[in-house]
């Protein structure tokens, strides 16, 4: 067999701790996140460190523990500010965003705004839509529906519709109603059937 390199068996490790968390194998989980944090302590990459850190807050909010949750994802917003990680940034806000919009409000509301610019600045598609889903909860929440529609509507009519932007559809069409405004419509995505 042909030796892998310690970057490459970071990214088979986290797709084993992602397979893991789709099949609610919490025990598989936890052991691949702490194996990919080893990993990017191993070969001293702060990238590779707050990749493997945010997969490991995952498993900590999903085994109930959201406080924990925070505490490293804290952690990870302050290593990724000081490297200057944009793309490990924009995750990590947005995975905290996601956890503090249902239960703290106020502190959603001061990181929604950060959450969404780095995002967009990454040029990830998919990671954006998420922060945008997220933050869109944010401003629902808070009663702005005015910044959800916009933010919303400036994606959403720049991209082509994808799967995983559905929640951003719906979230428009509600803030729109709301508003008494009208429904914009919802293109469907094509069927190569």
């Amino acid at each position: 067999a042909l030796p892998i390199s310690s970057e490459h068996q970071f990214e088979v490790v986290s797709l084993r701790m992602n397979v893991a968390r789709a099949r609610g194998d919490r025990d598989t989980q936890m052991k691949a996140a702490l194996e990919s944090c080893r990993i990017a302590e191993e070969i001293q990459d702060q990238s590779h460190l707050v990749r493997g850190l945010n997969g490991l807050a995952i498993c900590l909010v999903d085994g109930g523990s959201p406080t924990a949750y925070r505490a490293v994802l804290t952690q990870c917003l302050g290593l990724a500010r000081e490297q200057h990680l944009l793309a490990e940034l924009g995750r990590t806000l947005s995975n905290l965003l996601a956890e503090e919009y249902p239960s703290d409000l106020a502190r959603a509301a001061a990181l929604v705004e950060e959450c969404v610019e780095v995002a967009k600045r990454t040029g990830d598609a998919y990671y954006t839509e998420v922060a945008l889903t997220n933050a869109g909860f944010t401003w629902w929440l808070i009663g702005d529906w005015d910044r959800l529609i916009t933010n919303t509507s400036e994606w959403l009519d720049a991209h082509e519709p994808t799967g995983s932007n559905g929640s951003l559809w719906l979230m428009r069409v509600q803030a729109a109603h709301v508003r008494g405004l009208e429904v914009p419509p919802i293109e469907a995505i094509g069927s190569e059937d």
